[in-house]
């Protein structure tokens, strides 16, 4: 008998005395036991295929489940084949399964090798003799079809078979349906719990290297891979680097870069579409990087962030040596745009604590540097100082020397036996040329760069170089080197901080007010940490400077003093930096926030004070920022002060803070009249506002009040419309004029 067979008749079942009959009982019988005890799909399968060998008395038998996206079956579990067959795709319409899924008959071949359609050949690792294969179908839908080879006997496989392994089908179609529900169930849990830690991660782990750890441990589990990798794009090489990973395959390419149209990640990186290959081996080699060809399968898929791609997430190789589907694709979407969101904050946040770190090691230069008038012992500290904080391996600072024209190393650090070059002619080398033409200069890799002598032996190196120049006359310079080996190049940012502090050294050798420069330097910083928060919501665009300047405005007409006021300037300038870990969605909310969204708004002024606890000389600061949001009657938040009890200059802020955010547009709805919201200012005073501050509000005139409103992108240093109007502190004109001379 062989090839299509005619559907199975039930007669044949129905008769009591029939062996096939009581094998078919016996068979349907443990079933229905799996049925009842059997939840997890590859567990039903193993246990079914069991079933199935005891049941015919086969050598192998193998179960092929349909996956409608591609039109083929997949070998998904089986019994007595070669290790290699689990997995194998075979098109619907190809060879005997391909064939009866095709059709929706059985096929019964009693010798493979005298049939001319389904002959062995090519197939002589499987020696298969004779076959049965049958549909597997689900009420009309098919699911598969179930494949068995070569009877233990010796003997052909016969109708009594045929009819057996027919009636049994559609029961093992029913089992592993509902052993899938139960799976698909199972699933959606674990990706609604991916997505929660993931969630739980962004918000508990603040350094971008642990965060991104976790999130492959995340990934891997949700989707049951064996390996996973996230790969951040650098945008000046446009090449993905691989940024943190889970498995084995990926620690010998794990420095490797990727450039942008280059392999799977690269095409995904540079097009921005998520990619799905599940044989990497039939793809064009023209197509894979060797990264590529160390997996069988793989599903990339772009990170973005407003349409631009920061980074890929690959996972490849699943566990189960199953096809990547739609549902892991639309699983690792979702979980890489959350990825992207977390990341593009937690970076913004390194930004921020960057900033704070350079404005604390201004402000360590500046204390160091009034701690002595030696000019050996300033160099040193600048040197020790720049090295530490840019994370150098090396660096000298050389001073112009005007009787020879050259520049002279006066202090170095990194070099076992002193620098090998102690002296430079103006344009010899990056140092050189540097001085010579005072512009700061970069270098990413030695090894490439033409600017840069390597010496015999040297390992290659990444440079920063700034002058140093006050009053117009060149002093000298600064130059940091980094190991490129296993390590960071410098950046733009980098070189940016260093000119910076080159120019504070330049005015100390020039023995200039290097305090008063440095403290400029500071408070430019502090309007750049103001306008980072404003950033995040065009709806407070200008709110910082519009809150310093009424807040100045209130502290003259009181007679604060110079400290006072310099205090109350920046506090103003940074009362809403808390606001800066808080995400945009609460933030531009338009509608009424839920109770657990407003206990998030009002953290932000602990935030605040968490983000500028590690300076020092911010403490007083710190306090004016963290109690803006007290009441006089002491039901403010967060600690319910009282009256006396608020900081002074917290009291000024709160009442500047609410008349500006009464006068300005926002999400939830439109500015109010500056007379109204006076009214308001008013009716507050004893209750949520300090009677005293209210009074010196009162005495804002018209004419200031609106010149504030009206405020657009200023370029006038904050507190000169309040210098307008209040003459008569001398500290608070002496506070704008310092800080214009900086504009």
């Amino acid at each position: 008998m062989d090839n299509f067979s005619p559907e199975p008749n039930p007669s044949l079942l129905n008769s009591s005395n029939d062996p096939a009959h009581t094998r078919a009982l016996k068979a349907l019988s443990q079933i229905g036991l799996m049925a009842s005890e059997m939840t997890d799909l590859r567990k039903t399968l193993a246990a079914t295929l069991d079933l199935i060998l005891e049941t015919l008395e086969v050598e192998n038998a193998s179960i092929m489940l349909l996956d409608s996206e591609s039109n083929s079956l997949r070998i998904t579990a089986a019994r007595g084949l070669p290790d290699d067959a689990l997995g194998l795709v075979i098109p619907v319409g190809k060879g005997i399964a391909g064939t009866v899924a095709a059709t929706g008959s059985p096929i019964l071949i009693d010798d493979i090798e005298k049939n001319p359609e389904f002959s062995a050949s090519g197939r002589s690792s499987y020696r298969t003799k004779s076959a049965l294969c049958v549909p597997m179908r689900l009420k009309s839908t098919l699911m598969g079809v179930i494949s068995v080879n070569n009877k233990r006997t010796g003997e052909i496989f016969g109708e009594n078979d045929l009819q057996l392994l027919s009636a049994i089908a559609p029961q093992i179609g029913a089992l592993i349906e509902n052993a899938g529900l139960h799976e698909r169930s199972e699933r959606k849990v674990r990706e609604l719990g991916a997505l929660f830690d993931l969630a739980r991660a962004a918000e508990s782990i603040t350094s971008l290297e642990k965060f991104l750890d976790e999130c492959v441990q995340i990934i891997t589990s949700a989707t049951s891979v064996e390996t996973c990798s996230i790969m951040l794009l650098d945008t000046r090489g446009r090449v993905l680097r691989i940024a943190a990973y889970t498995g084995t395959y990926l620690d010998t390419f794990k420095d490797c870069l990727i450039p942008l149209g280059q392999g799977i990640s690269g095409k995904v990186g540079e097009t921005g579409e998520p990619s799905i290959l599940n044989d990497i081996s039939a793809s064009p080699a023209s197509d894979r990087q060797d990264l590529d060809s160390a997996f069988r399968s793989a599903l990339s898929v772009p990170m973005k962030i407003q349409g631009r791609v920061i980074g890929v997430v690959n996972v490849n190789n699943s566990l189960e040596k199953r096809p990547f589907s739609q549902d892991d694709l639309r699983l690792v979407t979702a979980l890489a745009s959350q990825m992207a969101s977390s990341i593009e904050k937690l970076r913004l946040y390194a930004s921020m604590e960057q900033k704070i770190r350079e404005l604390s090691t201004v402000n360590s230069v500046v204390t160091k540097v009034n701690s002595s008038i030696n000019l050996r012992t300033v160099l040193d500290m600048v040197i020790d100082l720049l090295v530490e904080t840019l994370g150098a391996d090396s660096g000298s600072l050389m001073l112009y020397n005007n009787d020879t024209g050259t520049l002279e190393i006066e202090v170095s650090r990194g070099f076992s036996s002193g620098p090998p070059i102690t002296t430079f002619p103006l344009g010899f080398g990056v140092a050189g040329s540097v001085a010579k033409t005072r512009k700061p200069a970069l270098v990413e890799d030695s090894s490439i760069s033409g600017a840069y002598a390597m010496a015999p032996g040297e390992r290659p190196l990444s440079m920063i170089c700034a002058p140093m120049v006050a009053k117009d006359k060149l002093l000298g310079a600064i130059c940091l080197e980094r190991e490129t080996s296993g390590g960071t190049s410098f950046d733009t940012s980098n070189l940016e901080l260093l000119v910076t502090l080159a120019n504070a050294a330049a005015t100390a050798v020039d023995n200039a007010n290097l305090y008063r420069d440095l403290l400029n330097i500071y408070f430019e910083t502090i309007q750049s940490l103001a306008a980072a928060i404003e950033a995040k919501d065009a709806y407070t665009h200008g709110h910082s400077r519009r809150v310093t300047e009424y807040s100045l405005a209130l502290a003259g007409i009181m007679d604060c003093d110079h400290n006072t006021l310099d205090t109350i300037r920046h506090a103003a300038l940074l009362h809403d930096i808390g606001k800066i870990g808080i995400n945009e969605s609460i933030l531009l909310k338009p509608g009424k926030l839920t109770d657990e969204e407003f206990s998030t708004i009002r953290s932000h002024p602990v935030m605040g004070s968490k983000i500028l606890e590690s300076i020092d000389f911010l403490a007083t600061v710190r306090a004016q920022l963290k109690h803006h949001h007290e009441r006089w009657d002491g039901r403010g938040y967060p600690d319910g002060l009282k009256g006396d009890q608020i900081p002074p200059g917290a009291r000024i802020i709160a009442v500047a803070d609410t008349f500006d955010a009464m006068t300005s547009t926002r999400s939830y709805r439109s500015a109010l009249d500056w007379n109204v919201a006076r009214d308001e200012i008013v009716r507050c005073s004893g209750s949520q506002f300090d009677p005293k501050v209210v009074d010196a509000f009162l005495s804002l005139g018209e004419e200031f009040i609106n010149a504030v409103i009206k405020m657009q992108n200023p370029t006038n240093p904050p507190g000169e419309l309040a210098a307008r109007l209040v003459t008569n502190n001398p500290d608070l004109a002496c506070l704008v004029d310092a800080a214009r001379e900086t504009i």
